[in-house]
């Protein structure tokens, strides 16, 4: 009954919910999470952020203080991570919504399997970016991650890192049967672009936003085109 109620108090004002996820650490989930909020606020967007990886919370640390609204939430340490995650939702201040996971957050995904059903059933749309690895047990964990959660494949983005994509030409996802599957349900899949990692990496351990003015004149011109080719990839998708 108070699942519910919440469903009924949260379905009044339904929530566009964008979720970045993936199965491992270090492939570029945080990194993504920043280039879509960027993204989304210079479209004009009114965002609110939960972070779920508190472990590292990169995401969280770049726009708190900030005229963002941002919400953490420990999965692991939760008595009830479902109720947990669907109040932080029902509390935002905006109903456009950025959920950053962690790596280690999806050993609770099949304790979580009521929250993507009841996100499915809510959002005025849901999508998940799944940052994939690179060989076949990055196509397992995907495959793993649909099964435990039942997330319709026409939710999921599936992106990848530019470096294993081009650079080493080791993906076994282009080649998957899940790709066809994901695609023919109406998924999608990008290329996160390259930027310098002595950048990416400055960012992220600076908690800096791309869009801070105390950011070099160099360096904003490599952000600035590194953001192009992810305002290019991610309008080829609808978002």
């Amino acid at each position: 009954k108070k699942r519910q109620a919440k469903i009924r108090r949260i379905r009044m004002n339904a929530k566009k919910i964008y979720m970045v996820s993936g199965n491992k650490g270090g492939v570029g989930k945080s990194f993504f999470s920043l280039c879509l909020i960027e993204y989304l606020i210079k479209k004009g967007e009114k965002l609110s952020i939960i972070e779920v990886d508190t472990g590292n919370p990169d995401v969280a640390l770049t726009y708190e203080g900030t005229d963002i609204d941002v919400q953490s939430v420990d999965t692991l340490k939760a008595e009830s991570p479902l109720v947990d995650l669907v109040t932080a939702i029902e509390n935002t201040k905006n109903d456009f919504i950025v959920i950053n996971t962690g790596a280690r957050d999806n050993c609770t995904i099949e304790e979580l399997k009521p929250f993507y059903d009841c996100i499915q059933e809510i959002a005025s749309d849901f999508r998940v970016f799944w940052l994939v690895l690179s060989g076949e047990i990055g196509i397992v964990a995907l495959e793993n991650f649909l099964e435990a959660t039942g997330l319709d494949k026409g939710k999921l983005t599936v992106v990848m890192n530019f470096y294993v994509t081009k650079i080493l030409n080791n993906f076994a996802f282009n080649s998957s049967g899940l790709k066809n599957e994901i695609l023919a349900a109406g998924g999608s899949e990008m290329i996160l672009p390259a930027m310098a990692i002595r950048l990416s990496d400055w960012l992220l351990n600076s908690h800096t936003r791309m869009s801070e003015a105390k950011i070099t004149l160099v360096n904003k011109i490599c952000i600035e085109a590194h953001m192009k080719e992810v305002a290019k990839n991610l309008g080829k998708i609808g978002v």
